[in-house]
């Protein structure tokens, strides 16, 4: 994570890899490792704009982003 203050505004830069494969029990993996990440997130004092970026290692029409 990297905090950056561009014309005012804190912007958190977060980067991740979340787990790679393992079917059925790495969306799982990944669902959790996602509610982690995003309540680190959300507990962050300060922040203006968020950025993250990384390996999600899901497509975009799973159900891990829910």
């Amino acid at each position: 994570m990297v905090n950056m203050n561009h014309k005012g505004k804190l912007i958190s830069i977060y980067g991740t890899h979340l787990q790679a494969s393992g079917g059925g029990e790495g969306n799982v993996i990944r669902k959790i490792q996602l509610k982690q990440l995003s309540t680190f997130i959300s507990e962050a004092p300060d922040i203006n704009e968020v950025i993250l970026a990384g390996d999600f290692n899901t497509r975009v029409e799973s159900n891990n982003f829910e």
